[in-house]
């Protein structure tokens, strides 16, 4: 009884650390996809895929917080557009959708823009050994709910479980994030522009649409 006992604990305690680390390689990857506008597939680097996304406008407490943030910290790679501070602000619906989406028909699954105004709730990161993200979580019913509807009707690549939805401050060296990050905040309501579609045309070119 005892080591069936030992035995039980043990499986519980692997299996804890098995969904810790799909936790943490699907957060990862949310802001991968995000940040680098749904570009190649780390298994097919000849393959391009298409990003939606939901643009907001800046709030003061975000201008603020980069005031914050020392240059020396920022984690720069123009040339796979990471330029340290990040300057549109967005939520992502879904990365990788099919490079050449029909645009018409993904539109009849977006709610009106208005309703996808939602509060960051904390300065929080992803951790990485090339570099730190810098974000926001955000709280969105809409949000949420839209995603997966078009993940449920519309071919994609997106090979992880959960979405994390959030709104990317800044790329930063690895380790340099934990020292701006708050637990919780004073919720700052974010108000939607427009949407945003991140494709690739036939040279490889990276291409943007917004639209209401």
């Amino acid at each position: 009884m005892f080591f069936a006992k030992q035995f039980i604990q043990r499986a519980l305690f692997l299996l804890s650390l098995f969904l810790t680390g799909v936790l943490l390689m699907a957060r990862e990857s949310d802001d991968e996809f995000l940040n680098n506008g749904g570009n190649n597939s780390t298994d097919n680097p000849t393959r391009f895929y298409a990003t939606l996304m939901i643009e907001y406008e800046t709030p003061a407490f975000l201008d603020e917080l980069q005031k914050t943030i020392a240059p020396e910290d920022l984690y720069i790679d123009e040339a796979n557009y990471y330029f340290g501070l990040e300057m549109e602000y967005h939520v992502t619906l879904l990365p990788y959708l099919e490079n050449d989406v029909d645009v018409k028909e993904l539109k009849t699954y977006l709610k009106d823009i208005s309703e996808y105004e939602t509060q960051l709730i904390d300065v929080s990161y992803f951790p990485g050994e090339v570099r730190d993200v810098l974000k926001c979580s955000v709280e969105s019913e809409a949000i949420a709910e839209t995603s997966r509807a078009i993940r449920n009707n519309f071919s994609n690549a997106y090979p992880y479980p959960t979405m994390i939805y959030h709104l990317t401050i800044a790329f930063l060296k690895p380790g340099c994030a934990q020292k701006y990050l708050q637990d919780r905040i004073e919720p700052v309501t974010i108000k939607p522009t427009n949407f945003l579609l991140s494709y690739y045309n036939k040279e490889g070119e990276r291409m943007q649409i917004r639209f209401k």
